[in-house]
């Protein structure tokens, strides 16, 4: 499998604010692993040690209730899973199993904290992609495809939504105007 590290860090929503170097500091010091086809890499309930970010090959988050299977999404290059593990003493709420042989980049839930501690400004990031996954955790996405994941889920309050909704619905309104006259 081929991977760069660095360029995939890069690339994240979750470590924009970090300059070049700092992005090339923490690849330096992220552990990777590879994962064989079929392998489990944490089950569900189990503690939650370590975020991950995929390398290569691609990873299933599965939810398992009542002996029944439910995939929640198929993560490939790029994506990320495990916030369970951004909060201390937290459990497993999915089994994460690698669809493909894989390769992750591993942050330990103490590499983490010390991240944070370096670099404040990551964990309002960090603090969003953790309740938007467990708000998705909450919800019924039977709409979603079998090979769709939900990366990131944001609440508005009504008031903001009908804000940000006033400018293209003027120019929706206007555009009919004078496609009519």
């Amino acid at each position: 499998f081929e991977f760069d590290l660095y360029n995939i860090l890069r690339e994240c929503h979750l470590l924009k604010r970090l300059n070049d170097d700092q992005v090339q500091q923490l690849a330096e010091s992220l552990p990777v692993e590879a994962i064989r086809a079929d392998n489990l890499i944490f089950e569900q309930a189990s503690q939650a040690q370590s975020f991950y970010f995929v390398l290569s090959g691609r990873v299933r988050l599965v939810l398992v209730d009542n002996h029944q299977e439910y995939e929640m999404g198929l993560l490939e290059e790029g994506d990320y899973f495990g916030q369970d593990a951004l909060h201390a003493h937290g459990f497993n709420a999915l089994q994460a199993v690698a669809a493909t042989n894989a390769i992750v980049a591993v942050l330990s839930h103490d590499h983490y904290r010390r991240l944070i501690r370096q670099f404040p400004l990551l964990e309002n990031s960090f603090e969003a992609v953790y309740r938007s996954y467990r708000l998705g955790l909450q919800q019924d996405f039977s709409w979603r495809g079998p090979r769709e994941s939900i990366q990131y889920i944001s609440r508005i309050h009504p008031f903001f939504l009908f804000l940000k909704l006033l400018a293209p619905l003027f120019v929706l309104a206007l555009s009919v105007v004078l496609w009519v006259f």
